[in-house]
C-alpha cells in the first residue's frame, strides 16, 4: 500500500499541501538571472493567481524549471496568466499586430467592431493595461468615416455602445 502523505495537492481552500521541490541548475538560468545576486536553491511548488482569469493556478517546481531554465525567463519574474490565457494572450497580440495593415484596407463596421473587441479583451487581459490609444484612435477614425458616408452622427453607431464605449 502506497503512502499519499508525501503527494503534492490542492486542498478545497486552494492551498497547496506537501509543495514538491527541486534543485537549480544554476548553470542553465538566463544570463540576466545567472547574475542576480541571491538565487534560490530550489524551485518549490506554488499557487499563483492569473490576471487574466483570476483563478489560482499550481506553478509546479517542474513548470518552473522549465520556466527559468529552458524558457530562460529572470529568475525573479513570475508567470502572470495560466497556460489557457497566455495562449489567448499570445494569439490576440498576433491578431492585433496585423490591424495596421488591415486598417490601411476597406473594412466593415464588423471587422472594425471585432478589432475594438478585440483590443478591449487584449487590454483586460494584460498585465500593463495601457491600451495602444494610437491604434483605438484608427479604428474609431474608420467608424466614423463610415458613419459619415451613410450621414450618421459621430459615435452613434452601435459598435460603441455594444462594446461599452459610450452610453444612449
Amino acid at each position: 500500500m502506497s503512502n499519499n502523505n508525501n503527494k503534492e495537492h490542492i486542498n478545497k481552500l486552494g492551498e497547496l499541501k506537501n509543495p514538491r521541490t527541486l534543485s537549480v541548475d544554476r548553470n542553465m538560468l538566463s544570463e540576466a538571472s545567472q547574475r542576480s545576486a541571491f538565487l534560490p536553491e530550489t524551485y518549490t511548488s506554488r499557487i499563483e493567481r492569473c490576471i487574466g482569469c483570476g483563478e489560482n493556478e499550481h506553478f509546479s517546481a517542474e513548470d518552473q524549471k522549465q520556466w527559468y531554465e529552458k524558457s530562460k525567463n529572470y529568475i525573479f519574474g513570475t508567470r502572470s496568466r495560466c497556460k489557457s490565457c497566455q495562449k489567448k494572450w499570445k494569439k490576440l497580440k498576433i491578431e492585433i499586430s496585423k490591424f495596421p495593415k488591415e486598417l490601411r484596407c476597406d473594412c466593415t463596421l464588423d471587422d472594425l467592431e471585432n478589432m475594438l473587441a478585440t483590443l478591449i479583451e487584449y487590454e483586460r487581459i494584460s498585465e500593463t493595461a495601457r491600451p495602444d490609444i494610437a491604434l483605438f484612435h484608427r479604428i474609431y477614425k474608420k467608424i466614423n468615416e463610415i458613419e459619415r458616408r451613410a450621414n450618421v452622427p459621430d459615435y452613434s453607431s452601435p459598435i460603441f455602445e455594444k462594446l461599452g464605449l459610450v452610453q444612449k
